[in-house]
């Protein structure tokens, strides 16, 4: 049988609404805390720093391990890197700047912060009109 490679487009399945539901009952709430933060690269350099706090505090507070985040974080950026190393044209930009400005550059805004209204590219916060794709 072929190897699979990691993260492959044509084998990525999303869970059901009901498998994601029964496995953060399971769980303790501050490692569900954790994996949304690994899934989605909620990490201190992309957040203010009190909405970071409140994250670890969470996390913390609820039966989350920082060390565990921490370690899986750095095990998927060193798999990014030789991924990245394998393909020589991804390497015009530098994934690991955090400086603030290149976050907000990147993102619109640092999480935790409300996006201005002069972010090109980014929308004002508030309600959204629902359309089909056209």
């Amino acid at each position: 049988m072929p190897k699979r490679r990691p993260f492959d487009p044509d084998d990525l399945r999303i869970p059901t609404l009901e498998e994601l539901d029964a496995e953060v009952r399971r769980r303790p709430i501050g490692r569900t805390i954790a994996w949304i933060c690994m899934d989605l690269a909620v990490i201190p350099g992309f957040c203010t720093g009190d909405f970071w706090n409140q994250v670890l505090d969470t996390l913390q507070g609820f039966g989350g391990s920082l060390p565990v985040l921490y370690k899986v974080r750095q095990h998927r950026a060193a798999f990014f890197q030789k991924e990245r190393d394998q393909h020589p044209e991804t390497r015009g930009s530098d994934w690991q700047d955090l400086a603030r400005e290149t976050v907000r550059k990147v993102l619109g805004c640092l999480i935790g912060e409300a996006p201005t209204l002069d972010t090109p590219g980014v929308e004002p916060p508030g309600p959204r009109l629902a359309t089909a794709p056209s």
